[in-house]
């Protein structure tokens, strides 16, 4: 009788993020917070450099240290990028993510959802 193994197959979840108008104010206020702050947002990490008019991004974030030591590469924060961000966010951190929601977004909640939005993942806490 030959043994068989049990193998479970790995799925990736996969959540779309749809915002309508209410919500998107909500998400941009949270975000724009995170930009503007020194403090408490993502300045304590990251360069922000606005964006020119005729491009899409809402601006440029870098980050000041890489693992290497050296700034990182000017990168867009785009509307894609924040609703791909949001949906890291939900199955990650979904009290940060349920903060955004209940009208309790801030300044340290933008920052973590720009962190999702650009690098992945949280990597500044």
């Amino acid at each position: 009788m030959e043994k068989t193994k049990n193998t479970k197959a790995r799925k990736k979840m996969r959540i779309t993020i749809e915002l309508d108008s209410e919500k998107e104010i909500l998400v941009m206020s949270c975000v724009s917070s995170a930009l503007a702050s020194l403090t408490y947002g993502i300045g304590y990490w990251a360069d922000v450099r606005d964006a020119s008019p005729s491009n899409p991004a809402i601006c440029f974030v870098r980050e000041r240290e890489t693992s290497s030591g050296k700034p990182g590469q000017w990168l867009p924060l785009r509307r894609a990028d924040i609703e791909r961000g949001l949906a890291r966010m939900a199955l990650t951190a979904p009290k940060i993510f349920g903060r955004i929601f209940d009208d309790n977004g801030d300044a340290p909640a933008g920052d973590i959802l720009i962190q999702y939005a650009l690098l992945g993942e949280e990597r500044y806490g």
